[in-house]
């Protein structure tokens, strides 16, 4: 018999060396939730979580922020990941998130609430800022962490990763035009939206062009787009209006989580 054999995996199975925020392929999810040990520690304060996330059902409060602090390498960051994995109950190979736990711990009440907790709508934001964060051009300073915020929030939607184009594409799809403005780019264009909002500000003309063949004039049109990009803004509670839009809408719990890695 070798070391190898006394092993219950196989130890030259691949793992990776660092867990990272954007990784959210099937495979690594599966494996993530699959090697992650649920140590003594840890289950106290999941179950601690639990708890208090499960308490703001029943007493509504404004207290629902969650700080996670640690030495450097002590699992932050893989604890929030697998947190993130558990409220966003995706299947994965067949199973949620909560089956893999059945398996790393036999506290009845945890594993009660985390049945409890899934079978809630949340969508998981999660997210690493200083990935995420982009420099100014006039005083070379990241924005601000709600400006981030904003960003993942928009991508999420399907919304451009430009602040002000976003606010555009929001704007359109609260007139509910947005759908039509997209085929009419494609249309005209011969290219998705998706693709052609990446050199937007050499295609102005083209944008209000689509514009107007979904119902705006041409002074609307070109007042709507010059708006948009010279007077757009943000600002905290901007921001928490319209994820509760989005909540109110959707009937959707959302979760934004990010990591600091500094």
């Amino acid at each position: 018999m070798q070391i190898k054999d006394l092993f219950l995996k196989d130890i030259f199975r691949p793992i990776n060396n660092v867990v990272q925020a954007e990784q959210v392929e099937e495979d690594v999810v599966k494996t993530e939730l699959d090697e992650y040990v649920l140590t003594e520690e840890g289950e106290h304060y999941l179950e601690r979580f639990y708890r208090n996330y499960l308490a703001v059902y029943n007493q509504p409060s404004t207290k629902v922020g969650v700080w996670i602090s640690g030495f450097f390498g002590s699992g932050k960051s893989h604890y929030l990941k697998i947190l993130s994995y558990l409220l966003h109950n995706q299947t994965i190979s067949g199973r949620t998130p909560a089956d893999y736990f059945k398996e790393k711990t036999k506290n009845p009440e945890l594993l009660a609430m985390m049945k409890e907790v899934s079978e809630k709508r949340t969508d998981a934001l999660l997210f690493n800022i200083d990935s995420r964060s982009t420099s100014s051009s006039k005083d070379s300073e990241k924005e601000r962490i709600i400006e981030v915020f904003l960003r993942v929030f928009n991508n999420h939607l399907g919304y451009s990763d430009t602040l002000w184009v976003a606010e555009m594409e929001r704007q359109l799809d609260d007139d509910g035009n947005y759908k039509a403005f997209k085929q009419a780019i494609a249309n005209q264009n011969g290219k998705p939206w998706e693709e052609f909002r990446l050199k937007i500000l050499l295609r102005k003309k083209k944008v209000v062009k689509a514009l107007e063949s979904v119902g705006y004039d041409q002074d609307t049109a070109e007042t709507f787009f010059d708006m948009s990009r010279e007077w757009f803004s943000i600002d905290a509670q901007r921001v928490a209006e319209l994820v509760a839009d989005i909540v109110k809408n959707k009937a959707v719990i959302i979760e934004l989580y990010f990591l600091q890695m500094k």
